[in-house]
């Protein structure tokens, strides 16, 4: 699975056209030029910019965290056709069973089974 790492002006361009933004900038033009309230439009561009900014950061650092989660690759230990073989973690398939010996951070979807489950 490739995701795409998201630029930071398709950020900035997403978080500007949302509905909240777009008021706050009709609010701060309406408030600037049609009544003269110099200040508070002022302040409320400076508060909506403070807000944007914070947007913007949260949303690119949570984005970083995803692109490099989606790319961890471990190497694992695999039954396949009756053998053990190592392989990456980015080709185990639906129906491998995986053997842990410590406590790993997976990169893909299972059942977790105690060693005890498996023996007959």
């Amino acid at each position: 699975m490739i995701i795409p790492e998201v630029s930071l002006t398709s950020i900035i361009l997403g978080e500007i056209f949302r509905p909240l933004y777009m008021f706050l900038i009709f609010s701060v033009s309406y408030w600037f030029f049609r009544q003269k309230y110099y200040y508070f439009a002022a302040c409320l561009f400076f508060i909506s910019a403070v807000g944007l900014i914070i947007n913007i950061t949260q949303i690119r650092s949570l984005n970083k965290k995803i692109h490099a989660m989606a790319y961890h690759e471990l190497t694992l230990n695999v039954l396949r056709e009756g053998k053990v073989v190592q392989i990456s973690s980015i080709d185990v398939v639906p129906g491998d069973i995986v053997f842990l010996k410590e406590a790993i951070k997976l990169t893909f979807e299972g059942i977790i089974l105690e060693g005890s489950a498996l023996i007959n």
